[in-house]
């Protein structure tokens, strides 16, 4: 299971799975081969090897074909699975990355046919409709995204995405606190995570809320102590308010950290 999809397999993972099946036809060849003389021996091995070599590689020179591009992979599985609306909606995002907004339209509103609180399909037709100027649609795509995360107990980073859309939303719109809002609601959500408190301080910062901006800072950095974005901002925040030293110190974390951050 991954982020709330089954897999029954995938190509790289198979090779382990088939080694059983190698091991039968293995003993099956050696059966055969002590039932004919022994001179015929390695000359039937040799025969089966070539055979079973040429069959295993042309299966797997058309295999290989299919994860040539991620659209050809996508268009792959949608042939064998044409409901994945997993795979619906990665071709529509491969699209929609190409320019091809219509078709990637098509293939958003496919998946979302078979499942409606589709978190990924949501969050690309949300995007589709503000690139549009269509906020009000824009945002009820978000929020059927953010439903489905809501019912959730826990969530893993890229379940956070709902929040920051809303939230960068409403600051374009000029609801700024309406903005905070959804920033917050992400660090409640999710508060063992560095990522919520940093973009929560950063709309913060840009509102100049410097305290508060900072106690944020300071939280993504305790989770994450090679978090040099939030170090950055916090060495700015820090400045901002005089605290020069504490600001130094920051900067020079950064540099200890990564010697060539420009």
């Amino acid at each position: 299971s991954k982020n709330g999809f089954l897999f029954f397999a995938s190509d790289r993972y198979a090779y382990v799975a088939g080694i059983s099946i190698l091991a039968l036809v293995a003993a099956g060849l050696t059966r055969i081969t002590t039932l004919v003389r022994e001179r015929f021996q390695y000359l039937l091995q040799a025969a089966f090897a070539v055979v079973f070599a040429a069959m295993l590689g042309s299966v797997s020179f058309v295999q290989a074909n299919t994860w040539g591009t991620s659209e050809t992979m996508y268009q792959n599985v949608l042939r064998l699975y044409p409901n994945s609306e997993l795979a619906l909606n990665n071709l529509g995002d491969v699209w929609m990355k190409e320019g091809h907004r219509a078709e990637a339209e098509g293939m958003f509103k496919k998946a979302l046919a078979i499942d409606p609180g589709q978190q990924s399909a949501n969050i690309n037709m949300g995007n589709l409709e503000r690139e549009r100027g269509n906020l009000q649609a824009s945002e009820s795509y978000y929020r059927m995204a953010l439903a489905t995360v809501e019912k959730k107990s826990f969530v893993n980073l890229d379940e956070l995405a709902p929040y920051y859309y809303l939230g960068r939303l409403f600051d374009e719109k000029g609801e700024r606190e309406k903005a905070v809002e959804f920033f917050t609601k992400a660090v409640e959500k999710a508060p063992k995570y560095a990522e919520p408190h940093y973009n929560l301080g950063v709309q913060l910062e840009k509102m100049g809320r410097k305290q508060d901006a900072e106690k944020e800072f300071i939280e993504a950095i305790k989770r994450s102590p090679l978090y040099l974005d939030a170090r950055y901002h916090l060495a700015a925040i820090l400045a901002e308010q005089g605290k020069l030293p504490q600001a130094i110190a920051q900067l020079e974390a950064i540099v200890k950290l990564v010697p060539n951050y420009e």
